[in-house]
């Protein structure tokens, strides 16, 4: 079943993969996880990681959305051009254009790194005073 279909299927998945892996540490924290004061809840440590969060979700979710755009087009050259669909379409550019937009979707959302900041917010508790990182 080795096939530039396959290939481009299997791209999608390692993506869709690195999407999940940030987020059921945050849905963790965020939804299941109760009880926490806001200075656990909102440590710099967890606005870190909620900043890698988002980024790396953005960039996840760019790498499937092409891919799925590329696998149309394929399907649309198999069904349109059926003698020349093996020609154009074969395993080695497959490679290519699943690593191209691997490369490509991190660089083509870079405008989207500067819009997210972490911020800081005093917070003056009774006796306490902490941050917290939102």
């Amino acid at each position: 079943m080795i096939s530039p279909t396959n290939a481009i299927l299997t791209g999608l998945a390692v993506a869709d993969m690195l999407v999940m892996t940030t987020y059921f540490p945050y849905s963790i924290h965020n939804f299941i996880r109760y009880g926490l004061t806001e200075s656990e809840k909102y440590s710099k440590g967890w606005a870190i990681f909620t900043l890698i969060h988002a980024h790396s979700s953005i960039v996840s979710h760019t790498i499937s959305i092409w891919l799925t755009v590329i696998l149309a087009v394929w399907r649309y050259i198999a069904v349109s051009f059926p003698t020349d669909s093996k020609q154009w379409c074969n395993m080695s550019r497959a490679k290519c254009v699943i690593v191209f937009i691997y490369v490509a979707c991190p660089i083509f959302c870079l405008p989207n790194y500067l819009t997210f900041t972490i911020n800081t917010y005093y917070v003056n508790h009774t006796d306490m005073d902490t941050y917290t990182y939102k």
